[in-house]
């Protein structure tokens, strides 16, 4: 199969996915009162909320991760060595050299 043969392919299933779209049309539907949740029109506002609050415990998660990260890292600079120095001395002298 060949790049042409590919392209003529993917056109044509792309008009045949368009096709698709343009025979479903969205229906506006009305929703019975007592099946509606809140208030009319705030709904953006309520899911924003609920995002909000996941958002704190992803940076909890992630925090803790990072966390876990370093305890696992630490003790392993100082057993595995190159040159004859544990990598961790490494570290060392580049922060004394860049913060000092």
């Amino acid at each position: 199969m060949n790049f042409d043969e590919v392209r003529v392919r993917f056109i044509l299933i792309s008009n045949k996915l368009e096709k698709k779209k343009k025979k479903k049309k969205k229906k506006k539907k009305k929703v019975p009162k007592e099946n509606v949740l809140g208030e009319i029109g705030k709904g953006y506002k309520y899911a924003i909320e609920i995002l909000n609050e996941g958002r704190i415990g992803i940076g909890a998660q992630m925090l803790g991760l990072a966390q876990g990260a370093l305890d696992n890292t630490l003790p392993y600079l100082f057993q595995r060595k190159q040159f004859n120095t544990f990598i961790g001395d490494f570290q060392v002298d580049i922060n004394f050299f860049f913060f000092s």
